[in-house]
C-alpha cells in the first residue's frame, strides 16, 4: 500500500504545471558551452573566473538568442531573468552601461504571414542597478504571452544611454533564464528564490 502511495505522489509531482514551468527554454544559459546558441554582436565575449563562465558585453556589444514558444502557452506568463554584475560603478550614479535584459515576443499573423512584435520587454526591473562593483544581483521581467506567439528574442546588453561610450564598464551576465508559468504570482515566487 505504501509503495502505491509513493507512486501516486511522484506521478502528481510530474504532472504538476508549476514543476513543468521551471524548464528553461534558453540553450546554454550559463555560457558553459562558450557562445553556442547565442549570436555575439560586436564587443561580446565569454569570460571566466575560477572555471565559472559568464557572458560579458562592452561598448554597446550584445548577445542574442531566438527561441520557439509553443502556441499552447498563450495566456500564461513568461519570466525573463538573469544574474548580472558590473566591473565598476559610474561616478555620477548613472546606469549607463549597466547590465540590461531585453525581451520580445513575436507572432506571424500579419499580411502574407509577416511577423510583428506583440510584446516588448524593457522594464526597469530588467536593468541592474548595483551599489558596488562586482556585486551580483538579479534582474527580471514578467509578461503575459499573447495568442499566436511563436517565438521570442532575448538580448543581453548594456543599458542604453548617450553616455555609453568606449569607457563604459563591462556588463556581466550569468544564469539567464526564460521560463513559463501559469500565473504571474508563480513567476514572482520563482524570482524570490533565484540564485539562492
Amino acid at each position: 500500500m505504501y509503495k502505491y502511495f509513493i507512486y501516486l505522489i511522484v506521478g502528481l509531482w510530474l504532472l504538476c504545471p508549476a514543476a513543468l514551468a521551471q524548464e528553461n527554454l534558453l540553450s546554454n544559459p550559463s555560457a558553459d558551452s562558450g557562445d553556442q546558441a547565442w549570436l555575439a554582436i560586436d564587443d561580446a565575449k565569454i569570460e571566466s573566473v575560477k572555471e565559472n563562465f559568464y557572458f560579458v558585453v562592452r561598448n554597446k556589444g550584445s548577445f542574442w538568442q531566438k527561441i520557439s514558444v509553443p502556441q499552447r502557452e498563450a495566456g500564461k506568463y513568461m519570466l525573463l531573468i538573469a544574474r548580472g554584475a558590473t566591473e565598476r560603478i559610474n561616478a555620477d550614479g548613472s546606469t549607463a552601461g549597466m547590465p540590461c535584459l531585453i525581451g520580445s515576443l513575436m507572432s506571424y499573423d500579419g499580411p502574407m504571414g509577416s511577423g510583428r512584435i506583440n510584446t516588448f520587454m524593457n522594464y526597469p526591473t530588467l536593468r541592474l542597478n548595483p551599489k558596488a562593483a562586482g556585486e551580483w544581483g538579479v534582474m527580471y521581467g514578467i509578461a503575459r504571452i499573447p495568442k499566436r506567439t511563436v517565438d521570442a528574442s532575448v538580448f543581453l546588453k548594456q543599458a542604453d544611454s548617450d553616455e555609453v561610450r568606449q569607457t563604459s564598464p563591462a556588463a556581466r551576465f550569468d544564469d539567464v533564464g526564460f521560463y513559463i508559468f501559469n500565473t504571474a504570482k508563480e513567476a514572482l515566487k520563482f524570482v524570490k528564490h533565484y540564485g539562492k
